[in-house]
């Protein structure tokens, strides 16, 4: 009988272990939802949380409860899109952005023909605005420095840190007007100045009927026109004849200028107080190594006193002469006789 007993006690012990293990196995992985959101439930009952995790192929973050996130994220410093189902985008576009294979935003890249700039948005060449100012971004990401840029059939121009520039600007030794929107001004008047059809500010020219001289304002004086001219036509009499052109002296013209008021008491090279007519380049401080002077009345033009002098040898030989620069004096005394002065230096 005790061995009967101890055999069927055996027997009962086996049969309870064998529930026991049966109650302790569990379901498969699986999600799970509740009113915080989807979570995961691993085969051992644990779920992922700060971390990706591959289910089914597919790639998804949880948060630090554990609950998968969605929409745009930024994990370890990189952003990422997660669809309405949690499943990671990537090799493909959202909206502006791209998400490239491990699912980062691209940044800094080109993406087929279209670039993405530093904040992973597809730009498009545009206007930016900073502190500092306007600048145009390029389809690259980059920008124009120091230099000119055409853009929609306007020129803009940019300086060393790519910012456009406006206003009055002197640009490779000429003077450009920028508007208040950056654009260049060309053909037309700003204030007393004029544009050209480059953009560049003309000097010592006819614009129609007004004269500009080589600070490019327009002369309102005709007799400093009327100098001007002179000393133009003076320059393409010599080219004509294979000869460097005369710089033009201020200073000179200024001492011409006197001598074209002395002439109204003594049309002569001699001047009124009876001293040389280039006593008057040493009153104004003048430094030369050789000097002329030419000298007319009652002509009333430019063009009208040079076909004098140039049909004359004596005042031909000063026009041709080895000088390098030049001034020229107008005046209209008070008998109305128009007097005309050049002064030729060599320095």
């Amino acid at each position: 009988m005790r061995n009967k007993s101890v055999r069927g006690f055996a027997a009962a012990f086996f049969l309870i272990t064998s529930v026991v293990v049966s109650n302790m196995e569990v379901q498969a992985a699986q999600w799970n939802v509740n009113n915080s959101g989807w979570w995961y439930q691993e085969d051992d009952g644990s779920y992922p949380a700060n971390t990706w995790k591959s289910i089914g192929g597919k790639w998804y973050y949880f948060d630090g409860n554990g609950y998968m996130l969605t929409g745009w994220r930024e994990i370890d410093g990189k952003w990422y899109y997660l669809n309405s189902d949690g499943a990671m985008a990537s090799n493909t576009w959202v909206g502006n952005y791209y998400l490239t294979g491990n699912g980062a935003m691209a940044t800094n890249t080109w993406i087929g023909d279209y670039y993405v700039g530093a904040d992973g948005q597809w730009r498009t060449a545009q206007w930016m605005k900073t502190k500092q100012g306007w600048w145009y971004c390029h389809e690259d990401g980059s920008y124009t420095t120091n230099n000119w840029e055409y853009i929609k059939g306007k020129w803009y121009y940019f300086d060393k840190n790519g910012y456009m520039l406006t206003g009055w600007r002197e640009i490779g030794g000429k003077w450009y007007y920028l508007n208040s929107d950056g654009a260049m001004a060309s053909n037309t008047w700003v204030g007393d100045y004029y544009l050209t059809g480059s953009g560049a500010m003309a000097t010592n020219t006819w614009i129609g009927n007004y004269y500009v001289g080589p600070d490019g304002k327009w002369v309102k004086d005709i007799s400093i026109v009327y100098e001007m001219e002179v000393a133009n036509i003076v320059n393409k009499e010599r080219a004509a004849n294979g000869l460097e052109p005369l710089e033009y002296d201020y200073e000179l013209a200024e001492a011409a200028g006197v001598r074209a008021k002395e002439l109204e008491q003594n049309l002569s090279h001699t001047r009124p107080d009876g001293t040389s007519c280039f006593t008057v380049l040493q009153e104004f401080g003048i430094e030369y190594w050789m000097c002329g002077e030419n000298i007319a009345a009652g002509q009333k033009s430019p063009e009208q006193v040079m076909t004098g002098w140039m049909n004359s040898p004596g005042h031909r030989q000063n026009i041709m002469g080895p000088y390098t620069h030049i001034g020229v004096g107008y005046y209209v005394d008070k008998n109305g006789r128009t007097n005309w002065v050049q002064l030729f230096i060599g320095k």
